[in-house]
């Protein structure tokens, strides 16, 4: 995959001054001390947006908006440049923001550098939340867990939450992770009069707000019907699975981001498939049926690509 590299290499050979204050810190990452620092801004732009480095030694440390001219795949790279010139992705972050992302508005994606680290500073985009809803309608009891949730005062775990009261009863709608199993999602809940919480629905998708149902759908806990979402508070934006036209039939990978399996639905027939990673190199391969599953437990975290026979790629992320 031939990428936009040109002023990363120029960079290499000769460093330019930021031209102000602003910094990006990055701290916890796979290698404390190294590729953990305070990243200046670059004088000058790559691709539209700023970039920001950190010199160790005889390595460079960048971040940089990426664009891919053959592939249109275009996001947010923290790359090791090493003495030799040569380039190493550490990790990657697809949301198309005017700053490189805080870790605390868009998770960034292991590349070889797992765990990421915590990117922040005031280099970083940091998007807030203003005074926004949540409308939920045709969820299982109507007029109940039906309504509009209002932005609570004060984020949970990093991300905005809403709620609901109705009666001696309150619903709320947070993002919530557990420290045990590592688990992260949104969740509808019902806080009872006596204290009791059940989950009504959950999603998975790490969106900077509750996602609407039109971006992807809610899961059934006790509340079938989930209802539908939407309102200024949820994420509508792009979706994270990529669409395609493949014979005339709308192909989609499934769930996406995943960790142990991916599916396709959307095949009138069975198709010669190959998995690649993000330098291009064939992991997989094989066939596949309509809403076959094929288990990919044993792939590292990152992008990969799933392309048919007909040159058709779809792309999905390995939690």
């Amino acid at each position: 995959m031939k990428k936009n590299y040109l002023f990363t290499l120029l960079l290499f050979l000769a460093l330019v001054t930021a031209l102000n204050a602003q910094t990006i810190t990055i701290t916890g990452s796979c290698i404390d001390g190294y590729v953990d620092g305070t990243y200046e801004l670059i004088d000058g732009d790559v691709n539209g947006k700023p970039s920001y480095s950190l010199v160790s030694g005889t390595n460079t440390f960048v971040i940089e908006w990426v664009t891919d001219g053959t592939t249109g795949l275009s996001r947010w790279e923290h790359l090791f440049i090493q003495s030799n010139g040569q380039i190493q992705i550490l990790s990657y972050n697809e949301s198309d923001t005017p700053l490189p992302p805080a870790s605390s508005y868009s998770t960034w994606i292991a590349g070889i550098c797992d765990p990421t680290g915590d990117f922040s500073g005031d280099g970083t985009y940091t998007e807030e939340v203003s005074t926004t809803e949540v409308i939920v309608t045709g969820s299982c009891i109507d007029g109940y867990v039906d309504g509009t949730y209002e932005l609570i005062d004060g984020d949970v775990n990093g991300k905005p939450s809403y709620s609901l009261v109705s009666g001696t009863n309150t619903f709320v709608i947070e993002w919530v992770t557990d420290g045990t199993t590592g688990l992260s999602r949104w969740e509808h809940l019902f806080i009872q009069s006596n204290g009791q919480i059940q989950i009504l629905s959950y999603n998975e998708s790490d969106t900077p707000l509750p996602p609407a149902s039109s971006y992807s759908a809610w899961i059934a806990g006790i509340c079938d019907p989930t209802g539908d979402f939407s309102g200024d508070g949820t994420y509508v934006g792009e979706l994270s699975v990529a669409d395609v036209e493949l014979f005339n039939n709308e192909i989609k990978l499934f769930p996406n981001p995943t960790t142990d399996f991916i599916g396709v639905s959307g095949l009138i027939k069975t198709e010669k498939y190959s998995i690649s990673n993000i330098l291009g190199s064939k992991i997989m391969s094989g066939t596949i049926s309509n809403n076959e599953k094929l288990d990919i437990q044993n792939l590292n975290k990152g992008l990969y690509f799933m392309t048919f026979d007909n040159g058709s790629s779809i792309k999905f992320i390995k939690k």
